[in-house]
């Protein structure tokens, strides 16, 4: 990939909408079409069509996502042993 020498170094750490799918395990189109819906994090930073994601972020985003899931579960099969 290109490098910009004049770039800022932030931009080296933070993901692409590519970076994004990836790590979710999604194709880049879908990324996209759930970012704009709400159903994944938003963008830190942008310029114009040139979007970045703090990596951070999205991971503690789909960890909380996931232990809520999890307690959900437990919960219900909690009530469900208790009938």
């Amino acid at each position: 990939m290109f490098k910009n020498e004049n770039a800022s170094p932030i931009w080296d750490v933070l993901w692409t909408y590519a970076e994004l799918a990836e790590f979710f395990g999604i194709a880049e189109v879908t990324a996209r079409k759930k970012v704009k819906r709400g159903e994944l994090p938003q963008p830190i930073a942008g310029l114009g069509r040139v979007v970045r994601f703090d990596p951070e972020f999205v991971r503690e985003w789909a960890r909380a996502r996931q232990e809520a899931a999890q307690e959900a579960v437990e919960e219900v099969v909690e009530d469900d042993a208790a009938a």
